[in-house]
């Protein structure tokens, strides 16, 4: 399973987790993928360019998840 974090300036113990639930786990810090996107982004179309990277740093993540499970899972990023 995937978890995206959201909370600003908090993340989720994954050890923990698995240990109280037994389940596969895979955390995202969404938030800060977020807050690394608009920084990385500039110019004149800094808005446009943030929600690119966004968008390309979620999918990547995503694709790191399957890689690891065992590509049963499938998943679609939509921005």
């Amino acid at each position: 399973m995937v978890i995206f974090n959201n909370i600003p300036n908090s993340t989720i113990d994954r050890d923990a987790l698995v240990k109280d639930t037994n389940k596969q786990v895979f955390i995202v810090d969404l938030w800060y993928i977020k807050e690394l996107a608009n920084r990385l982004a500039t110019g004149p179309n800094a808005v446009q360019q943030a929600k690119q990277l966004h968008h390309a740093m979620v999918t990547y993540q995503v694709a790191t998840y399957i890689t690891l499970c065992d590509g049963s899972h499938r998943a679609a990023v939509l921005s």
